[in-house]
């Protein structure tokens, strides 16, 4: 589901805007659709995929955005291969990652 959010965000940027909302919002909602009926992902699985969705647009650069979809994509992959053991070592690389000694802030 991430894979095909991912998608249709990409064609969101690179067609003429009115086309692009036409696109992202029937395509999400065909796609949606089309895999809870097949009894591929929950309703539940939509939900919160619209909620990434829409919480995608709060970050200020787009540099940003990109290096928080590596780390989702990494973590989801961390917690496929090795469950609750695998997230929660991908989570700690993060928090140490971002620690530096004698540096004041977290970046």
């Amino acid at each position: 589901m991430q894979v095909i959010l991912e998608l249709l965000k990409e064609a969101a940027i690179r067609l003429h805007s009115s086309v692009a909302q036409t696109i992202g919002i029937v395509g999400g909602l065909v796609i949606g659709t089309a895999i809870v009926e097949a009894h591929l992902v929950s309703h539940t699985m939509i939900v919160i995929i619209g909620l990434t969705a829409i919480s995608s647009f709060v970050t200020p650069l787009s540099e940003f955005g990109t290096s928080l979809r590596i780390l989702g994509f990494s973590t989801i992959i961390a917690a496929a291969l090795f469950g609750f053991f695998g997230l929660s070592i991908m989570l700690m690389w993060i928090f140490i990652h971002q620690y530096r000694p004698g540096y004041s802030r977290l970046l």
